[in-house]
């Protein structure tokens, strides 16, 4: 699985198609999990971490 931060707004179709980001969500071959707040996956990720 791969766990990325929220995408950028996109101002054209270009930018997009070579962004790094989105190409990952097009092309991977496991599971992509988006995040919009990474600050409070980070806490949970650490809280799981220590049990």
């Amino acid at each position: 699985m791969i766990v990325m931060r929220r995408l950028k707004e996109f101002l054209s179709a270009a930018d997009l198609f070579y962004d790094d980001g989105e190409r990952i969500l097009r092309e991977a071959n496991c599971p992509v999990l988006v995040v919009r707040n990474p600050e409070k996956v980070e806490k949970m990720y650490d809280e799981i971490k220590e049990n």
